[in-house]
């Protein structure tokens, strides 16, 4: 059973520790594939490998943006691991923008529910050159998933509420 999370009070932006953007994901993996998965948390490491990266971004309070680096591997695996769900995507660019969407979904709601319509659109793009190095992250977390790797970082903006 995935342990549950304490919703954030309407407005809050408490950054996630690692483990609660861990246990999202881990939600999001339950969802895809009807069933529980085994993730491995490994802190605050990196995966450097050439890999599939995806960015978010949204609006409301707090705003935030997202980064999904994917290990190559995924792919395959989420392909194989989709619970016959009827899925539309064809590629492998479609699947893991739609993954990061979801799991931003998944990390808007863990805010409040309330901040879901003003979020806008959730439209995952390819990063802009040096776009994610210009701070760290305000929460990350490096996860295997079943043996393939996910490295999830936050940045919240800094006029979020409560800080």
């Amino acid at each position: 059973m995935i342990p549950m999370i304490e919703n954030n009070p309407a407005g809050s932006a408490k950054i996630p520790p690692p483990s609660d953007l861990a246990l999202l994901f881990e939600r999001l993996m339950a969802y895809w594939r009807g069933a529980a998965t085994r993730l491995t948390e490994f802190g605050g490491g990196v995966l450097s490998l050439p890999s599939p990266e995806f960015v978010v971004e949204w609006g409301g309070r707090p705003r935030g943006r997202l980064a999904l680096r994917f290990d190559p591997s995924l792919y395959p695996w989420l392909m194989r691991q989709r619970d016959f769900k009827q899925l539309n995507l064809s590629t492998e660019t479609e699947m893991l923008k739609e993954m990061t969407a979801l799991y931003a979904l998944y990390l808007i709601r863990y805010f409040s529910m309330e901040q879901m319509m003003e979020a806008g659109p959730l439209l995952p793009r390819r990063p802009l050159g040096a776009e994610l190095n210009g701070r760290a992250p305000d929460s990350q977390v490096l996860l295997g998933v079943e043996g393939h790797q996910v490295w999830i970082r936050l940045w919240l903006h800094p006029d979020r509420a409560g800080a």
